[in-house]
């Protein structure tokens, strides 16, 4: 089977921007119209991640990134390795083009956050300095600017050093939970295996309800539950087209179809609610109020209400319910460990596989 796209998990994890709820049991609305097929004792392959010394080296960097000190410079021009606060405006043959311009932008030099390039005409550039430049956009760029030149007239306004404390046994004593550097080191390694492990789990459990996807069933669905996919989706894909500072085309190209996205969305809806129902599974009051008041606080909310103004109750507890599944499905699936090399070597991230649904819209009684 081959791989989802990222973007396609990342969406189906993030629909619960829907308001209002649905009146009738939901399993049985959603499992009713699907005919499951085998979902217990798969084979499923599960990539096992190494942790390398290099992993670990970059997490003592954020750690002590996360303690540094910035210190505005005036005296000398920008070097690599400065924060830098700039202005800048881009044309392409004289005329300005969307994302090219931007104020109180903030980059770091070296750190290859623009084309390529882009940050090298700004080392030595001194704060107040202004300065016009041509860069040339890469060959496969975004379909409409590869292989373009363009001409950027860049201001410096800030800059600023970044200066790290030093790594020493005084300063994990300090500020981490650990006595020594060596301790320090262990404990980030055990961290980021335990971090791999569930990335492991959770990707070897979506890969297993995509085949059960694959061996199921859809036989029609009523266009209310379609419809409510397609809001869920686009809800969805909006939320993350935002949060990237991009529309949702330039997030998934000019060919992307919103309803066969609903569509897939809504096939493996169908599927999860199928397999709640012959396992048992569900979400009581109990699991769903302690979720939400655990969480409302950290995405920033006051109080449950202002969260479930925008995090529906049935949609939460979809995501519950969802999480519930992929949980059986791994518990009882037969788990082939593979390198990453075995894992992504077929990958294909961007394809999507044929599901067995009629697409007819049937009524609610049928």
């Amino acid at each position: 089977m081959k791989k989802r796209s990222i973007l396609l998990i990342l969406a189906a994890a993030s629909v619960s921007l829907l308001s209002g709820c649905q009146k009738e049991d939901t399993t049985s609305k959603y499992a009713k119209y699907v005919t499951l097929g085998d979902y217990k004792g798969l084979t499923v392959d599960r990539v096992v991640y190494t942790v390398t010394e290099e992993d670990v080296e970059a997490e003592i960097e954020n750690l002590l990134y996360s303690y540094s000190e910035t210190t505005p410079i005036t005296d000398r021009g920008a070097l690599n390795g400065d924060l830098v606060n700039i202005d800048y405006s881009g044309t392409i043959d004289g005329e300005a083009f969307d994302g090219g311009s931007e104020s109180d932008c903030e980059v770091e030099l070296g750190s290859d956050s623009f084309i390529e390039g882009f940050e090298d005409q700004i080392v030595g550039m001194k704060t107040g300095e202004t300065k016009e430049f041509s860069v040339t956009f890469p060959e496969n760029y975004d379909g409409e600017l590869d292989g373009k030149e363009a001409v950027f007239t860049v201001t410096v306004n800030e800059i600023y050093q970044t200066e790290l404390p030093a790594l020493d046994e005084e300063f994990v004593k300090e500020n981490t939970e650990y006595t020594s550097i060596a301790d320090l080191e262990m404990g980030l390694r055990e961290e980021l295996e335990a971090s791999n492990e569930d990335e492991s789990n959770y990707t070897a459990s979506y890969d297993a309800l995509y085949m059960v996807i694959d061996n199921s069933t859809v036989g029609g669905y009523p266009e209310e539950i379609y419809q409510e996919a397609l809001d869920e989706i686009t809800a969805s894909n909006n939320q993350i087209a935002e949060m990237f500072g991009i529309s949702v085309e330039e997030l998934y190209g000019d060919d992307y179809d919103p309803d066969a996205a609903a569509l897939d969305y809504l096939t493996e809806k169908l599927v999860v609610y199928a397999i709640a129902e012959k396992e048992d599974l569900s979400v009581s009051d109990e699991e769903y109020q302690s979720y939400v008041e655990e969480n409302y606080p950290l995405y920033g909310y006051e109080t449950q209400e202002e969260y479930e103004k925008d995090y529906a109750p049935e949609s939460t507890k979809y995501e519950l319910l969802y999480d519930k599944v992929l949980s059986f499905l791994l518990d009882n699936s037969n788990l082939n460990d593979i390198s990453e090399e075995e894992y992504f070597s077929d990958e294909d991230i961007f394809s999507e596989e044929d599901v067995s649904v009629e697409e007819e819209s049937v009524s609610e009684n049928e």
